[in-house]
C-alpha cells in the first residue's frame, strides 16, 4: 500500500512589514506626591496683616517722597524712593 512519505517544507521568509511606529509622547516631569502640609503657627497667621500695614506704610511714604521730589525738579526715581521710605521705616 502506500508509504507516507514526510517532507520538510521549509517556510517562505516573511516579508518585514514596513509600518511606521507612532511617535513617542514626550516625557513630562511627574509632580512628587503631595505631602502633608505642615502645621502653621497662630503667630504666622497674625504677621499678614501686620506685613501688609506695614508695606501700605512704606508705600505712602515712598508717595510723599516721590512728590516732594517732583516739586523739587528732581527726575523721578521710584526704587530711591520706597527703599528711603523702607529705611525710614525699619529705623
Amino acid at each position: 500500500m502506500g508509504t507516507k512519505t514526510t517532507k520538510k517544507e521549509k517556510a517562505a521568509p516573511v516579508a518585514a512589514k514596513t509600518t511606521t511606529k507612532p511617535a513617542p509622547k514626550p516625557k513630562v516631569a511627574k509632580k512628587p506626591a503631595s505631602k502633608a502640609k505642615p502645621a502653621v503657627r497662630k503667630s504666622a497667621k497674625k504677621a499678614e496683616p501686620a506685613r501688609e500695614a506695614r508695606r501700605e506704610d512704606i508705600e505712602t511714604r515712598a508717595y510723599f517722597l516721590a512728590r516732594e521730589r517732583q516739586e523739587s525738579g528732581m527726575p523721578a526715581a521710584p526704587l530711591d524712593d520706597w527703599l528711603t521710605a523702607e529705611r525710614e521705616y525699619l529705623g
